[in-house]
């Protein structure tokens, strides 16, 4: 590797001071041009996709707008760090709640893509304003960026992270100015837009001792000297900031629960790698080459310049992947999230770009780099989460498409197509320092041309897919209610309710379940909850707590389905019924656990990492079952679509056969007095060859009451 002189390279004489026209208007032209490009990808995202974070910070930060502060109906929520709920507030400050999503998302991108700022100063000491300007780009040009079609903390944490692992680059560069505490601030700023940027506070006095020991064993002595008021002032922050992590739950927060985790060391090595993987992938695999070539060089860390940056780089990468790992494992999730180590990618592309000018890397250190990262990348665990693996999956994906080649193969051919290529620039490419780093991001940029088209097509399908399980207006129930609403939960939280919640404001109270009747499957109901319960008599008990009862409620369980008595159908979705009753005192008409499921399209991901909707699908039993409480006599209709073969159904002591490709109707007495039923089946499961319940009604005289609700 040749190292060039301080001011050598291209490098202008005034790099380290303030910026000339030029390159600050093309940085200011760079991130509107961010702003936009993401704005506009993020707005065709109609829906959140990222569950729960997205439902969360959204609900979170409309709480703000409405003056509830962190809460959720009326329960707070401990959420550590609130400063992006706080930037993107405003948004749910007008009555679209469908609007409110849009213009967060726009705001998000365009905090987002703040990060060229830190980044353009940081890369310009080493490489000049002009051509610091590449690193900057290319801070904008991952798969890493796919944060901005949602509404999550990533977006302002994102740019905090790169500004803390900046000053800490400079902090670690002049430990006798003010740059520690700057470093240390940023950090805090960091934390306040997401608690997992915490961890970065441990990064300053390891990356202070990795600087005092690059020099080797001769230096070490001043080194050490050098960074001692680092080091003691940020070790001791540091530990305090773990006994406060390990011994208070309180200060996590919604992460309380990781203090509790035992992972096993092998769970721990294994998410450690996968995240390992992730984040040379998400990079485009060629600046991980660089990166990884530089570091085994004794001349690179020397260096005044890229010492500290690849200092700072692995102090950071460390403390990020040992944090996600012991996240990850301890929870059992065998899939890595690459959005949790995207800090680290700007430094990454300012060593493997920016330091050019001051380091050429030797071919054959390239070579050799390459030939080993693709020999590891044929370890790569398979795709098991693409929403969180995007880039990985914009690696494989148009390979494998053009190939058949699996995931590990395919990453490994793109770590040597690509490692060759740069091999074959250093070695006989562009002498100017400036020449060889244009060739070699424009090589890095088309890797991520590739890479960012197969990710966000695969997150706009999905979406797609979703969305068209959703009601055509997903403002449906404000738009029907008019007032307050309780949604009375029975059996299993509805998985559209996530989306009802987020779009619509009315949704006051939630009632689920007494412990005798059962307990809610399903998602997990955020906020305040209260309990409902039944009278022998079908009279509706709601417990108190969240309030006297609305005369609308929500009934958008997708197995248990709850009729009230003289209820009025306001509005019937796939998504649930909204009804209204009359009088102080509900009562319940009927209680029907039905055979299946929700039976909505899935997303899966096919052996060749193509995401397909698959077909309706549920989970299944083989009965029918309820209880009625109908004021006075009448029948129970049940009407079956017959499958390809005869089935049956019985009830009452009687059999009914469901003729194949016919409709047939199933009907048995009800008394007038509270009764329980019960209709077996002599098949499971849903299907084209299997019968289907498609009526299901409670007869009164001429009174006809639908029990089902609209078709899932």
């Amino acid at each position: 590797m040749r190292l060039r002189g301080d001011r050598g390279g291209g490098q202008d004489d005034d790099a380290g001071s303030g910026p000339g026209g030029g390159p600050a208007l093309a940085l200011a032209a760079l991130y509107v041009v961010g702003v936009l490009v993401y704005g506009l990808l993020g707005h065709r995202n109609v829906i959140p996709s990222i569950s729960p974070d997205e439902f969360t910070y959204g609900h979170l930060a409309r709480s703000i707008a409405d003056g509830d502060g962190l809460s959720w109906r009326g329960q707070g929520f401990p959420l550590r760090s609130p400063l992006y709920l706080y930037a993107i507030a405003p948004a749910w400050l007008g009555s679209s709640t469908t609007s409110a999503y849009a213009l967060a998302k726009l705001i998000g991108a365009a905090l987002c893509a703040l990060v060229v700022v830190p980044v353009w100063l940081l890369a310009r000491r080493a490489a000049g304003p002009w051509l610091a300007l590449v690193p900057a780009a290319l801070a904008l040009a991952g798969t890493w960026m796919l944060v901005t079609a949602g509404v999550l903390t990533e977006n302002a944490a994102y740019p905090a992270g790169v500004a803390a692992l900046a000053a800490t680059v400079a902090a670690v560069r002049q430990p006798a100015s003010r740059w520690p505490w700057a470093a240390l601030g940023l950090t805090v700023v960091a934390a306040a837009c997401r608690s997992q940027l915490a961890v970065l506070i441990l990064v300053l006095p390891l990356a202070a001792l990795a600087d005092a020991l690059r020099a080797g064993r001769p230096g070490l002595r001043a080194g050490i000297a050098r960074q001692r008021r680092t080091l003691a002032a940020g070790g001791a922050l540091a530990v305090i900031a773990i006994v406060v992590a390990l011994t208070s739950k309180g200060a996590l927060g919604v992460y309380a629960g990781v203090q509790d985790y035992t992972p096993s060391l092998g769970a721990l090595l294994a998410s450690a790698g996968r995240h390992a993987v992730g984040l040379a992938a998400m990079a485009g695999l060629l600046p991980a080459i660089i990166v990884l070539a530089l570091s085994a060089s004794r001349a690179a860390w020397s260096d005044d310049e890229l010492g500290p940056l690849l200092a700072v780089f692995w102090a950071a990468t460390l403390v990020l992947i040992a944090e996600v790992a012991w996240y990850m494992a301890g929870g059992g999730r065998t899939w890595h999230i690459e959005r949790y180590v995207m800090y680290v990618v700007p430094l990454g592309l300012t060593i493997a770009f920016a330091a050019l000018v001051r380091a050429r890397p030797s071919w054959r250190a390239l070579a050799i780099t390459t030939v080993v990262l693709a020999a590891l990348l044929l370890l790569a665990a398979p795709l098991r989460n693409v929403s969180e693996e995007e880039g990985v999956f914009g690696l494989f994906r148009p390979l494998h498409g053009l190939l058949g080649t699996s995931l590990p193969l395919s990453l490994a051919l793109v770590a040597l197509l690509t490692g060759a290529a740069a091999t074959a620039l250093v070695h006989r490419g562009p002498a100017a320092p400036a020449g060889l780093v244009a060739a070699l991001a424009a090589l890095s940029l088309g890797v991520f041309v590739v890479q960012d088209a197969a990710a966000w097509s695969w997150r706009l399908d999905a979406v797609r897919a979703v969305r068209a399980d959703r009601p055509k207006d997903l403002r449906w129930l404000d738009h029907a209610a008019h007032g307050p609403v309780a949604r009375i939960v029975v059996a299993t939280n509805a998985t559209a309710a996530a989306w009802t919640e987020f779009f619509n404001r009315d949704i006051a109270q939630v009632y689920v379940p007494a412990p005798q009747i059962g307990v809610v499957g399903g998602p997990r109901i955020f906020g305040r909850t209260c309990t409902w319960n039944v009278a022998a008599d079908g009279g509706l008990q709601l417990a108190p707590g969240c309030g006297p009862a609305p005369s609308r409620f929500l009934l958008d369980d997708e197995v248990a389905k709850l009729t009230l008595a003289g209820q009025r159908v306001v509005s019937d979705q796939p998504a649930g019924r909204l009804v209204e009753v009359t009088g102080p005192a509900p009562r319940l008409l009927a209680l029907v656990f039905l055979p299946c499921g929700p039976r909505l399209h899935r997303i899966v991901i096919g052996d060749d990492g193509v995401a397909r909707r698959a077909g309706r699908v549920a989970a299944c039993s083989p009965q029918i079952r309820g209880n009625l409480w109908p004021g006075g006599p009448g029948r129970l209709e049940l009407r079956f679509r017959g499958g390809t073969t005869d089935q049956h159904v019985a009830a009452a002591g009687r059999t009914t056969t469901l003729p194949s490709g016919r409709t047939t109707l199933v009907s048995v007495g009800a008394p007038g007095r509270p009764t329980a039923f019960d209709f077996q089946l002599d098949w499971t499961g849903t299907g084209p060859g299997l019968p289907e319940l498609i009526g299901l009604d409670l007869v009164r005289g001429a009174e006809r009451t639908d029990l089902m609700g609209a078709p899932r």
